[in-house]
């Protein structure tokens, strides 16, 4: 177990007298700062002066927040300082230009924190106790306030609400069909209750129990089943607005139907029957799927071109004469516009130029042009042997994602060991939602892909990559990831496709601008759900919305980049207030400790700090968790007699912290967001006995008490 002790720094930043703080950033020539991120607080200054590699040179400093800014006038060159003041919170960027160059020459973030009241009283950030409540376990709304009041009762002073809008068919928390509409199960027999109902909630939450209150928000996918999706499918990726995910579509269609064929019986006399659940039935699948299936599918035949046809147009560039411009060139293959077998093609404007040219061995024109398309010719057939060893590697990729999906969700012990093929967990997760009903062979309904009509209607679902790069979007063109079967696939759930900016798809990113507008009306927070997988641009401007109706409005994300510096990236661009972090990361006691001392304050010993002084990098702060709603009980992973030490150690972190309803209440497993269905209890039902409440707000309450006092340093 790991020991943390903190210390008084001093009471003096409590002082009324004391000067404004003042941070330096010096600029220097070629500076790419944006990967670090430099904390202000509200009220702060911003102070740039120039650094070595910029004396006497002039220079020009501009911000997001006031555009260009003067230079003060100094006494020389090194009194001389270009500042701002931190009025808003949110991120701001700076850059500088020299000598009137017109490239940057450098750049960087501000992260400006916002400012949070309870009750009028401004609440510090590293003071925060937060705790998770999955909103539909709430039950009808009339019973919210009674099953809230525990997270009172043990000193919390905000509470995480996952989305309270109306879910879809698979019930999970975090599967939006109607961003616009509050869930229908929150209604009682005699009332229908609206947003009006929930702010009135929400204020006297802060009121009656001094709780704040944020919420999830669900930019990247939408209910599989939303309405709103079949009147608007541009606003997700479909098969008509992203051809190239037609063969991945097919491919998906192909393992359906094999699934089904083996719940109905088709396998029996290769042992395999609807109950799917040893090493041999996978190892029996992965050999029919390798020797009988997958050949079916012809995959390379979308990425080889059409030889005859190439041929014969090119023919009329050879007949028109030789190319007066001769290249020396490789001649590559590129997709066609419909993705369809045998539909990828050539730059015929290239090719003539590569193969269109003067012959030594030609003995007259007819010889020259036959030779010239012979030699066109071969390099396609050269070209479509390449495909075919595409073809192969792709049939590799798509047998190791089955086995592990198969092996994950059937056989595995830490999987949820799901036993007998059903229409809705089937042998592999499908890829694509298709509003209309199955044919009975995977080759009929290849013809679905390529009429506009349905094609429009078949819909990608969403998910996440493992080791994917955030900034990259898997549903573009040239990533392969559904074809591959790389997506680990929530097939509740749909894919927004926004595109680059509003004017791509002005529906969607409307509505999100006013489903994301109304919960900051509502709420002090928000909390973004998987925030890797949304885009940034997109994240930008719906924060940036969000804003707009509340300024000092508080930012978490559940951000997994397993990079530093992409994170400060995330950080910088949003703005973010703080990132999840989760003690159940830490596989050992020194790892846990280690995991508080990066996240939970300063070094022990420094000293008090002038008021001006230079700006400092930092890591992205932190809300700390002992447990999310995503991880395991910590009495399944850990111990029951862990519970009260990890949450002791957080209280002690200089940073703020979270948990989640249940851990307080010893729960035993992991009260899973998309198939539990019983409510939480209230107050008047829990018995106090078996639960730690009565530690977790003594806690509570020292870790507010120590934010307060200014204990900042820690020493595990």
């Amino acid at each position: 177990m790991c020991l943390t002790e903190t210390v008084n720094l001093s009471k003096s930043d409590t002082d009324e007298n004391r000067k404004p703080e003042t941070r330096i950033i010096t600029l220097n020539y070629g500076d790419d700062l944006d990967q670090l991120v430099f904390r202000f607080q509200k009220g702060w200054y911003v102070r740039f002066v120039r650094g070595s590699s910029l004396l006497g040179r002039d220079v020009n400093v501009f911000t997001s927040i006031s555009g260009k800014i003067s230079w003060n006038e100094g006494s020389d060159e090194f009194a001389t300082f270009a500042e701002i003041k931190c009025e808003q919170s949110g991120a701001f960027s700076y850059h500088f230009i020299v000598d009137n160059e017109s490239k940057i020459a450098g750049s960087g973030y501000i992260l400006v924190m916002p400012i949070l009241f309870l009750n009028k009283h401004p609440l510090l950030l590293n003071a925060v106790t937060c705790i998770t409540h999955i909103s539909k376990l709430l039950g009808t709304f009339d019973l919210w306030e009674k099953r809230l009041q525990i997270a009172a009762k043990a000193k919390y002073n905000m509470i995480h609400f996952t989305p309270v809008q109306q879910l879809g068919i698979s019930n999970s928390s975090y599967c939006i069909a109607d961003p616009m509409q509050l869930n229908p199960n929150f209604n009682t027999a005699g009332k229908q209750y609206t947003y009006d109902d929930l702010a009135i909630l929400i204020k006297n939450l802060e009121k009656d129990y001094h709780l704040l209150s944020i919420q999830d928000v669900v930019w990247n996918h939408a209910a599989r089943n939303a309405l709103w999706l079949l009147e608007h499918p541009e606003c997700a990726y479909n098969l008509k607005n992203s051809p190239h995910l037609r063969p991945a579509y097919i491919l998906d269609r192909l393992l359906y139907h094999f699934g089904m064929d083996i719940m109905n019986g088709k396998y029996k006399n290769r042992n395999l029957s609807k109950e799917i659940n040893s090493v041999e039935h996978l190892r029996t699948i992965l050999d029919i799927l390798r020797n009988e299936i997958l050949p079916q599918l012809r995959v390379h035949e979308f990425f080889q071109v059409d030889i005859e046809k190439m041929v014969t147009e090119f023919e009329k560039y050879v007949e028109e004469g030789a190319s007066p411009e001769v290249r020396d060139e490789m001649l590559e293959s590129k997709p066609g516009l419909n993705w369809n077998r045998f539909g990828f093609i050539v730059d015929m404007n290239h090719a003539n130029m590569i193969f269109n040219r003067e012959r030594n061995d030609a003995c007259d024109e007819k010889d020259r042009q036959w030779k010239c398309l012979e030699a066109f010719r071969a390099h396609l057939q050269f070209l479509n042997e390449k495909a075919l060893k595409t073809g192969a590697e792709i049939y590799e990729n798509i047998l190791q994602a089955c086995a592990g999906h198969i092996s994950y969700e059937r056989i595995d012990q830490s999987g949820p060991k799901r036993r007998e093929l059903t229409e809705i967990f089937g042998l592999v997760t499908q890829y694509f939602v298709q509003p209309f009903p199955s044919l009975s062979s995977w080759k009929d309904e290849e013809k679905f892909a390529y009429n506009n009509e349905t094609a429009e209607k078949i819909m990608a679902c969403n998910g996440w990559v493992m080791n994917d790069n955030p900034l990259s979007n898997f549903a573009h063109y040239p990533s392969q990831v559904y074809l591959m079967r790389h997506l680990v696939c929530w097939g509740d759930c749909i894919k927004l496709n926004y595109g680059e900016k509003p004017e791509d798809c002005p529906y969607l990113w409307d509505l999100m601008k006013k489903y994301t507008q109304r919960c900051a009306k509502i709420f002090h927070g928000l909390r973004i759900d998987n925030c890797h997988s949304t885009p940034i641009h997109v994240a930008e401007y719906l924060l940036k919305a969000a804003r707009e109706i509340r300024p000092d409005i508080y930012v978490i994300a559940e951000l997994f980049t397993q990079s530093e510096n992409l994170d400060n990236i995330f950080v910088n661009r949003l703005g973010i207030t703080s990132l999840i972090r989760e003690a159940q990361n830490a596989p050992i006691s020194f790892e846990e400790g280690r995991l508080i001392y990066r996240f939970g304050g300063d070094v022990l010993g420094g000293f008090v700090q002038k008021s001006i002084q230079d700006a400092r990098s930092c890591i992205a702060p932190a809300l700390f968790f002992d447990q999310t709603h995503d991880n395991p009980s910590a009495i399944e992973k850990r111990s029951v007699y862990d519970c009260i030490p990890t949450a002791a150690m957080l209280a002690m972190a200089n940073c703020g912290i979270g948990s989640v309803r249940g851990y307080d209440e010893l729960v035993p497993y992991k009260i899973d967001v998309v198939s539990e269905t019983r409510n939480y209890t209230t107050w008047d039902e829990v018995k106090q006995s078996s639960t730690i409440i009565p530690a977790r707000a003594a806690l509570n309450s020292l870790h507010v008490w120590l934010a307060e006092h200014n204990y900042t340093q820690v020493l595990i």
